[in-house]
């Protein structure tokens, strides 16, 4: 894609979602098959308090965490191309022992 096209597609994004605050914390691996667990992550220690925007252009997603909360500088940021035939529990899963928490795949 050209440096043209990139930018028609920022301008095409469609705001999904918002969050003023939220924590990112480094997750250790799987334990077992029962899935996540938020006991696990130190939750007094996040990795980092972010602002959250979701956004979709097209079939992709972008989850981009923003830090200090409310700035434009991007922490993290995940990026979900929904048409490669990937379900979102691929990318995302609630943990098994909180409905407050989530797991995102960030590379």
């Amino acid at each position: 894609m050209s440096d043209v096209d990139d930018e028609a597609v920022q301008a095409m994004r469609q705001k999904l979602m918002s969050a003023d605050e939220c924590y990112l914390y480094k997750i250790p691996p799987l334990k077992s098959a029962g899935g996540h667990r938020a006991e696990d992550w130190d939750l007094s220690k996040p990795l980092q308090t972010c602002s959250l925007l979701v956004e979709r252009g097209g079939d992709t997603l972008v989850f981009s965490f923003m830090a200090p909360p409310g700035s434009d500088t991007v922490f993290a940021q995940s990026v979900i191309d929904i048409s490669a035939g990937q379900t979102m529990q691929h990318w995302l899963e609630q943990v098994a022992d909180s409905s407050r928490y989530y797991v995102l795949k960030i590379q």
